[in-house]
């Protein structure tokens, strides 16, 4: 719709880091450099949890590694949360058998029925789920954890999966967008980003909002379009 819409203005969308796997694997043969990006409007970040009743901390799941492989609920097939556990399991060299469900709440319906030991997902889908102590954080994709026992990613030695394995959400429009509708476009945005009453909403929900505008938003997504290239072969060994 965006690709082959006029370039006037009127239409604009989202687009995550999953539409680079699409073009890498060949579920969509679209040059995805093409595009007008108007913002990086939001980017989450990924954890690993596991239930309350099962492993205290990241070190007892990775010695449960060594009988036999973890089972891990990683969400839709192809999309953010399975693309991001299959890079771990292979750029780590850690043993889990990645379980695909249609989303995050069933994902969570499994850790809690006992069906798989661990989900991976976007912190903020999980939020309540760890907050009223259903869940517990076992690993989270940044420098820095504040949740207690939880080892982060940099702390395990891999410290560029916490940016690059995070779920980025850009805002588009067609190519070809001429400068003047872009800046209104533009102007807009940063307006909305800026209003007070939205950015209580956004601290309260924990929304993790990003105002990087134009070509600076257009530089990111190529660094991130870069590092899934780089890392196509382990992609096609479990999507293609």
């Amino acid at each position: 719709l965006i690709l082959h819409a006029r370039p006037d203005g009127n239409t604009i969308g989202i687009m995550d880091t999953s539409t680079i796997t699409d073009s890498i694997v060949g579920e969509a043969e679209i040059d995805l450099t093409q595009f007008t990006f108007l913002q990086l409007a939001a980017s989450t970040t990924k954890v690993v949890i596991g239930s309350t009743k099962g492993f205290g901390n990241w070190e007892e799941a990775l010695q449960a590694m060594k009988k036999e492989p973890l089972k891990m609920a990683v969400g839709p097939f192809g999309r953010a949360n399975h693309v991001s556990a299959i890079i771990m399991n292979e750029t780590m060299g850690i043993k889990c058998k990645l379980i695909n469900f249609p989303g995050t709440a069933p994902s969570v319906s499994a850790l809690i029925r006992g069906d798989v030991q661990t989900v991976i997902a976007s912190e903020d889908s999980v939020k309540g789920l760890v907050d009223a102590k259903e869940a517990r954080v076992l690993l989270v994709f940044n420098e820095v954890s504040k949740y207690p026992g939880a080892v982060t990613i940099k702390e395990l030695g891999f410290p560029a999966l916490a940016e690059q394995l995070s779920s980025h959400r850009f805002i588009i429009a067609p190519p070809a967008l001429e400068k003047e509708p872009q800046n209104i476009l533009i102007a807009a945005l940063k307006k909305a980003f800026a209003d007070g009453e939205f950015l209580a909403w956004a601290k309260k929900n924990e929304v993790p909002v990003r105002n990087i505008y134009g070509n600076e938003a257009a530089k990111i997504f190529l660094q991130y379009k870069k590092f899934y290239e780089d890392n196509a072969q382990i992609l096609k060994k479990y999507l293609a």
